[in-house]
């Protein structure tokens, strides 16, 4: 019987603020990882244990997630949730958590998944990415 972790991770632009709870302990642990390539890594590194399914929880930030969540879902032993940044403002109003803070907002996410349904989120289309990549790279131009 597999055990299953909740993770909750506030994306910035800069970096990854992560909120990790193992079954059976009594404290979460929290790290920061680089929101990067490298730092994307250390996240899919740090996150599986054997005999563990773990549950992270994104909120929708568009650019700034979408490669972690991607690398995420790839992630054996990992199941990602992306959600409505909504319903997780309001989630938190009902934690009665009146502050913001990047720390904050991890323990919030983690809670999100521990507590609500967990609907499964699977990356985009490989036409979608294709796309994506190529409007990053301004490769778009329009003739008026």
């Amino acid at each position: 019987m597999l055990k299953v972790d909740t993770c909750g991770i506030d994306v910035g632009s800069k970096e990854f603020v992560l909120t990790l709870h193992r079954e059976g302990k009594s404290e979460p642990v929290r790290r920061t990882f680089s929101n990067g390539e490298s730092g994307r890594r250390a996240v899919c590194r740090f996150l599986p244990k054997p005999g563990h399914v773990v549950r992270v929880c994104l909120e929708s930030t568009g650019n700034y997630g979408l490669d972690l969540a991607v690398d995420l879902d790839a992630t054996d032993g990992v199941e990602v949730m992306v959600a409505n940044p909504r319903a997780v403002r309001r989630f938190a109003q009902a934690l009665m958590t009146r502050n913001k803070t990047d720390r904050i907002d991890g323990d919030v996410l983690e809670q999100f998944a521990a507590r609500m349904p967990f609907t499964a989120w699977h990356k985009p289309s490989q036409t979608a990415m294709e796309l994506r990549g190529i409007s990053r790279r301004g490769g778009i131009r329009f003739l008026v």
